[in-house]
């Protein structure tokens, strides 16, 4: 058999067996939360899709550690930052300000508590099943290309900050708010425009544009340790981060309690591009490219 046959077998079966394992890890973490408790009526989950959502999952988890420079705890604590933060932490902030009057604060607090068991208990496992497959030489830095600067750190950020604000608000509007099912479901109007849109949300909620920069930033926060461990040129960075980011959106696809099917579907066309964009940015402006 081929190298590169052997290889993509030799990481298909452990990409399949993490998925299983993610499966019963999730299963036990489903305990956490109220809803889908014994006595709850919440939403049959059809496992095909489940399986599903859980190998792409697991496959956007295995570029970046495959891929790293970085090994053992350093490494497990990356990939429970990306895990954790993408698909619970970032979401829940969400949840938390729009659809906190249509959770329980015991089930917002038990999602919070199953996304954390599930990223505590899987890194280690990921970590240890798939780090035997990394390719390429180790080093300090990528290609040798040394970190940025403090400042010009601190001012790249900031722009990717207001970046994903402004992606935020835009496909916010033009995609979901233009759906009347959607307003329908938060009890809101359309002003007719772009600008009248934000004008009411500055006016009406003068913290929520505050709020959703101090999200961006995290976004950043989170997309910094993946660019400065994976090896290669930036656009492998940018790959990882922009799985990262839009595969949660993924997790839209699947019935729950709170959403209707319809609603959940134009959240998911609406995220799912411009987090896979602003993962593709992210490794470009916070790589420091040349020497």
């Amino acid at each position: 058999m081929h190298p590169s046959t052997r290889y993509a077998v030799r990481l298909t079966v452990r990409l399949i067996g993490l998925t299983v394992v993610l499966l019963v890890v999730a299963a036990v973490g489903a305990r956490f939360v109220p809803a889908m408790g014994e006595d709850s009526a919440a939403p049959e989950l059809p496992l095909g899709l489940v399986l599903g959502l859980f190998f792409v999952q697991v496959a956007a988890l295995a570029y970046p550690v495959i891929r790293s420079r970085w090994s053992g705890w350093r490494l497990v604590a990356t990939t429970f930052v990306i895990f954790f933060g993408p698909v619970t932490f970032m979401g829940q902030i969400e949840s938390l300000v729009y659809l906190g009057d249509k959770m329980s604060a015991e089930m917002l607090r038990g999602i919070f508590l199953m996304g954390l068991f599930n990223a505590a208990v899987f890194a280690p496992i990921a970590v240890g099943v798939l780090r035997p497959l990394r390719t390429g030489d180790a080093g300090a830095g990528p290609n040798g290309i040394p970190p940025l600067p403090a400042r010009a750190l601190a001012v790249r950020t900031v722009a990717l900050a207001a970046l994903y604000v402004m992606l935020y608000y835009l496909f916010g509007y033009y995609v979901a708010w233009h759906d009347p099912g959607l307003r329908a479901y938060y009890g809101g109007t359309d002003p007719g425009s772009f600008a009248a849109q934000m004008a009411s949300v500055v006016s009406g909620t003068p913290w929520m544009v505050p709020l959703q920069f101090v999200r961006a930033l995290l976004w950043v926060a989170i997309a910094l340790p993946v660019v400065r461990m994976m090896r290669g040129p930036w656009w492998e960075a940018g790959l990882a981060l922009s799985l990262l980011f839009a595969v949660p959106s993924l997790y839209l696809l699947l019935p729950n309690p709170v959403m209707p099917e319809n609603v959940a579907r134009i959240h998911l066309i609406e995220t799912l591009p411009y987090q896979f964009l602003f993962g593709w940015v992210a490794a470009w402006v916070l790589r420091r490219h040349g020497g």
